[in-house]
């Protein structure tokens, strides 16, 4: 059950699950440069607006999986 808590908290904003892990370095890491990216998106181009679904998709399975193996 707890995978699926650290998955639905890296829906809501990428790193959080990693931050429910424990993985402090990663979550900070997730978070900014997803934040970054996202404010690249709205100010500069919306062609890049494929890197922040990829870094929100890739923190849900890392937290999922990272969670899993914990056990």
């Amino acid at each position: 059950m707890q995978k699926y808590v650290a998955g639905v908290l890296s829906a809501i904003l990428p790193g959080l699950g990693q931050a429910y892990n424990r993985m402090a370095a990663k979550a900070i890491g997730l978070i900014v440069v997803y934040l970054i990216t996202v404010w690249a998106t709205l100010n500069y181009s919306a062609w890049i607006a494929i890197i922040p679904i990829i870094i929100w998709l890739y923190a849900i399975y890392e937290a999922y999986i990272a969670r899993a193996r914990m056990k």
